[in-house]
């Protein structure tokens, strides 16, 4: 994993940034929006890997405390950069529905929900579907992303983890994309500043 400093005021798309004591991670978004990690005593990026032989008794795992996270929209101004939290209502940012060439059944639709997490690094959140009667379509716990849907309950709401709804007006066989922010799993309070001179963080080359 490599660092380099910040040499100019425009921050990269889809890029994460350290601070100087590798404990604040700062990944940029489109849209002027980011992501934010504050770990405990030590993050990923303070700890130097060291190649270890294959062992037989573990995966050689390390976990690391976030502290505190959250998301919002940043602007850079006087040589620093300024994250402006907002406490989120979901952390889907949104759903893609596509159609889907599989074999069709007279009286049933196949739906395929296939989760997109934006940094699975920073922990990847369960998912569970439900109609608007509360009955389960698809969840992960079973890893359990398709569901067969009788056409005539079409058009069908559904409902994300009870707090992001869309609807689905057609009874087709559809690919459901949903496009997870994994930053907004652990909430910041919404109005929260935070302030950093820009030349204290470094780029990230992430493997």
């Amino acid at each position: 994993m490599n660092f380099n400093f910040i040499v100019s005021q425009e921050l990269k798309l889809n890029a994460g940034y350290i601070s100087d004591n590798k404990l604040e991670y700062i990944f940029i978004m489109k849209n002027k929006s980011f992501g934010y990690n504050r770990y405990y005593t030590e993050s990923p990026y303070s700890v130097k890997k060291i190649k270890k032989k294959k062992s037989n008794y573990g995966c050689n795992t390390k976990g690391y405390i976030i502290e505190q996270s959250g998301s919002g929209t940043y602007i850079i101004k006087n040589d620093s950069i300024i994250l402006s939290f907002v406490t989120p209502k979901s952390y889907i940012d949104s759903v893609k529905i596509e159609n889907m060439k599989t074999e069709k059944f007279e009286n049933l639709c196949n739906l395929k929900f296939i989760p997109h997490y934006n940094h699975p690094k920073s922990g990847m959140p369960s998912i569970y579907i439900t109609d608007k009667e509360g009955r389960n379509v698809a969840n992960d716990f079973e890893n359990n992303f398709t569901a067969n849907i009788e056409r005539n309950r079409f058009p069908l709401s559904l409902s994300i983890n009870g707090e992001y709804n869309f609807k689905i007006e057609n009874g087709q066989n559809l690919e459901i994309k949903l496009y997870v922010n994994c930053f907004k799993t652990h909430k910041i309070e919404t109005n929260e500043i935070k302030i950093y001179p820009i030349k204290l963080f470094k780029i990230i080359k992430e493997n």
